[in-house]
């Protein structure tokens, strides 16, 4: 190699390495030495494979390749090729995504492949985040086209009701029938008092993607017998026992927003214990995966596997029969997710009770 070749071969900012036939390391530039935290007479004459890659992965990790210590592995990685060769490999053994550009070449007389490693690690990031966020755009686009036709399906139902009851009112005056107006005048202020129900969840709905409060520590077990003493009138009527433990974690986050998660599923609970003879909600934790969680459990009629996912849901209603609009566990799922978390149910089927967990960060038990 001639000294200007010399010169540029140490110039270029990406690691090169080439490797003669035999597998083994024939030169590298000065980035190489660098980003491999070596000098020219430490890898001459090495393995390339073991030194390039990672000797505890996985082999099935290394592109086309068998085993990480068979000598060959770097000219295994990719295919024969007149002309230079572009692929990308990772689990090196720096870390970073690497575009690799090979070519064969002639050193001194003796055929070899020149590899270059360009980082290409900001970009495999940026291009993870790209597809992310138009998986998530497509959902939202899927999760609006569902929304716009459900709310006005909701929306025309009860003013069809109030619509049609305004005809019956008129033909009650002319008739006298006053039992029947007052019937008649209590439908369409049902209808109405339904229409601003579903008004303001749907506005508590479009509220939660920002935070409104700042994030304090909010301590769980505190909460949830604040949400059990704004419920107790439904829980005593339904004569639900509501058993909350005392070691819940405490969590930080907008507390009114916190408050609604528990509120809304304490109230699902309790909506839905059918003809339980002893119906009893628990407030809990318990640790998973080296993660804490919180749950809430009842003895309900519990949730068929099949609509696990369903239920969180916009407007889904699993029985329509026991009022509500089907946005409770949706808002709990929004919440959640804005507090960086996740939200999912678990029942073993109809009749077995469900469990719906939380998992948020920055848990702690106390």
């Amino acid at each position: 190699m001639s000294r200007d070749l010399e010169s540029a071969f140490h110039a270029i900012p990406d690691p090169i390495v080439i490797v003669g036939v035999d597998g083994l390391v024939r030169r590298v530039n000065q980035a190489f030495c660098q980003r491999f935290e070596s000098t020219q007479e430490d890898v001459l004459g090495v393995d390339a494979a073991s030194l390039i890659f990672d000797s505890e992965m996985d082999s099935n990790s290394v592109p086309n390749s068998n085993t990480v210590q068979n000598s060959n592995t770097v000219q295994n990685c990719l295919p024969s090729a007149e002309g230079p060769f572009v692929d990308e490999w990772r689990n090196l053994a720096i870390p970073g995504v690497f575009e690799v550009i090979c070519q064969p070449v002639e050193l001194d007389g003796e055929s070899g492949t020149i590899y270059i490693l360009r980082d290409v690690t900001d970009r495999d990031i940026a291009e993870a985040e790209r597809e992310a966020l138009l998986r998530q755009m497509e959902d939202k686009n899927a999760e609006l086209e569902r929304y716009t036709y459900t709310v006005s399906h909701d929306l025309k139902s009860p003013l069809v009701t109030i619509k049609g009851f305004l005809g019956l009112v008129e033909r009650d005056l002319l008739t006298g029938d006053m039992e029947q107006l007052k019937s008649d005048m209590a439908r369409i202020a049902a209808a109405a008092d339904q229409m601003a129900l579903l008004l303001d969840e749907l506005l508590a709905l479009s509220r939660v993607g920002r935070m409104v409060n700042p994030p304090e520590d909010v301590a769980l077990r505190t909460l949830a017998q604040e949400v059990v003493e704004l419920l107790s009138h439904t829980l005593q009527e339904k004569v639900v026992e509501v058993r909350i433990a005392d070691d819940l974690p405490t969590v930080r986050g907008d507390r009114l927003r916190l408050l609604e998660v528990l509120q809304n599923l304490i109230e699902n609970a309790a909506k839905f214990m059918g003809d339980q003879g002893t119906p009893r909600i628990e407030v809990g934790t318990c640790r998973r995966h080296d993660e804490t969680l919180w749950y809430v459990r009842d003895n309900g009629i519990g949730i068929a596997p099949e609509y696990h996912d369903r239920v969180f849901g916009l407007f889904d209603q699993l029985d329509p029969t026991r009022g509500g609009t089907g946005v409770g566990l949706t808002l709990v799922k929004r919440i959640v997710e804005v507090h960086r978390g996740r939200v999912w149910v678990e029942s073993d089927g109809l009749g077995q009770g469900s469990s719906f967990y939380v998992q948020m960060p920055n848990l702690a038990i106390h």
